[in-house]
């Protein structure tokens, strides 16, 4: 296996797309470190927060090597009435049901499906 860093910071694009261009994957949450890795062709798991359209940033996903976890996967229900905007009002609520019991299985099984 390969190192495990925690943290990678570049205090500009460039120096984080240059730290990025070294991984061979890149597991966080959704943002501009995610979007250079796919930018790059580095295989991602991707956590979103739970008042991001997740249909509206995921179009790289392909279930192999793009991969993303999202509250809606779990609880649709809450995104049929709600927008983005109110929910994010919401936030602190919402991430309480993102748990590591529900992203946990998706990301075992993503890492299974990349060693």
């Amino acid at each position: 296996g390969g190192q495990v860093y925690r943290i990678i910071y570049g205090d500009n694009n460039g120096r984080c797309i240059a730290l990025v261009s070294h991984c061979d994957m890149l597991i966080g949450n959704e943002g501009g470190a995610v979007n250079m890795a796919k930018a790059l062709m580095i295989p991602t798991f991707t956590i979103f927060s739970p008042w991001v359209a997740k249909a509206a940033w995921n179009m790289f996903e392909d279930g192999v090597d793009n991969v993303s976890v999202h509250l809606e996967d779990y609880e649709p229900e809450i995104y049929s009435n709600h927008k983005p905007k109110e929910l994010k009002k919401q936030a602190f609520e919402l991430y309480k049901k993102l748990t590591p019991e529900r992203i946990l299985p998706k990301l075992k099984k993503y890492l299974a499906n990349k060693s």
